[in-house]
């Protein structure tokens, strides 16, 4: 079972170019792969890869409206919401809506029917539904003027 953060992000711009705002975010020099269809960011002892994906909606998680995800597997048992992982994703997430003004989806959790940048060797992941708790002190809503995210409902995932 592979359970992973995945940070959503809105933007116009090319995929390279959201790398190079990440890299602004952070204090983390994004890597292109070969063929530059993805990157990946190593901080803080996380390991992330922002690439495009083709995730559909899930029930109230407009997937769809987001070109791009920033995913980390997380790799340590426990509870996933106080994982390096997710604390590290929670913080990118709140830098990005401010300084980008876009919005952007944190989902824990989401079910991944064919994952192969996370495959551990096990047959193919699933994740348990669970309550997601409010993050501390971060902003759960959108800059003003920017679309309101959905309320977090999910089958396959929670989001925050």
């Amino acid at each position: 079972m592979s359970r992973t953060v995945d940070l959503f992000l809105d933007s116009d711009q090319p995929l390279e170019l959201v790398a190079l705002q990440l890299s602004e975010l952070t204090s983390a020099q994004l890597s292109a792969s070969p063929d530059r269809a993805r990157f990946v960011l190593q901080e803080e002892g996380v390991t992330a890869y922002l690439s495009e994906h083709d995730f559909l909606d899930d029930d109230d998680l407009p997937l769809s409206e987001f070109p791009y995800v920033l995913s980390a597997r997380v790799r340590e048992p426990g509870d996933i919401d106080h994982s390096p992982e997710a604390r590290y994703l929670r913080r990118l997430n709140a830098r990005w809506r401010e300084q980008t003004g876009l919005p952007s989806l944190l989902v824990i959790d989401l079910e991944r029917p064919d994952a192969p940048e996370f495959a551990t060797g096990a047959p193919g992941p699933t994740a348990a539904p669970g309550p997601v708790p409010a993050s501390a002190g971060l902003p759960t809503t959108a800059p003003a003027g920017m679309p309101q995210p959905p309320a977090p409902a999910a089958s396959h995932g929670t989001a925050e």
